[in-house]
């Protein structure tokens, strides 16, 4: 039992060095990227995130709306769904 727990934490051990190294890795390639990087290409970058943002705050402020107007449909529904001649017969 012990033997397994030890051959465990030498795999984790590995793991954790492994991801360690990728970490660094990609932290390399991505600072290497920005560094790279014209102004030109910086903007659009920038436009695409704000793009982005606004795109997501408009569809969430209209799905606000929707529900808004699906309520006022609906309670329209529940107060005309009996017709008048159903009123007067009962």
């Amino acid at each position: 039992m012990i033997k397994k727990i030890e051959d465990k934490e030498k795999e984790l051990k590995k793991i954790k060095k492994n991801l360690k190294t990728k970490e660094q890795e990609l932290e390399d390639k991505v600072k290497q990227k920005w560094e790279s990087l014209t102004e030109e290409e910086t903007k659009e970058l920038l436009l695409e995130k704000f793009y982005g943002l606004i795109k997501e705050q408009l569809a969430k402020y209209l799905n606000a709306e929707k529900k808004e107007l699906i309520k006022i449909f609906e309670k329209l529904w529940d107060k005309y769904s009996i017709s008048l001649e159903q009123w007067k017969k009962e």
